[in-house]
């Protein structure tokens, strides 16, 4: 019989394999799962579900990262004249959860001094 914490063992090990095959795929096919991980978007800001294991800045050795296909995401959102998202936020590398992306840079860096003043409520679990 198969207990909570052994199906928990699964999901995470699950999750491992999935991240480690996102760190080595093309950054085109990052951008599609990210545009598939969309879960809401607005005029200004949109929500996006960032899968475990994918950094957000690039680093040596680490496959695409999430600002390398902010460009790729916006052309497949928004057409291929869209200026590139940009972040609002950072999450970090094994860390999944909402990241917010703004269409403009005075968005973004207007939720970004949400951030900074702790006007945001982040909520783990």
């Amino acid at each position: 019989p198969s207990t909570s914490s052994g199906a928990s063992s699964q999901s995470v090990e699950e999750l491992r394999r999935l991240s480690r095959r996102l760190q080595k795929v093309h950054p085109n096919v990052l951008a599609k799962v990210l545009r598939k991980s969309v879960t809401t978007h607005g005029q200004d800001l949109l929500a996006v579900d960032k899968p475990f294991g994918v950094p957000m800045s690039a680093a040596p050795g680490e496959g695409p990262s999430i600002e390398e296909v902010l460009p790729v995401l916006a052309k497949m959102m928004f057409g291929m004249k869209a200026p590139p998202l940009h972040l609002c936020h950072r999450l970090d590398k094994d860390s999944s959860g909402a990241m917010l992306l703004a269409r403009d840079l005075y968005t973004a860096q207007a939720v970004q001094h949400l951030f900074r003043q702790h006007r945001v409520i982040k909520k783990y679990w």
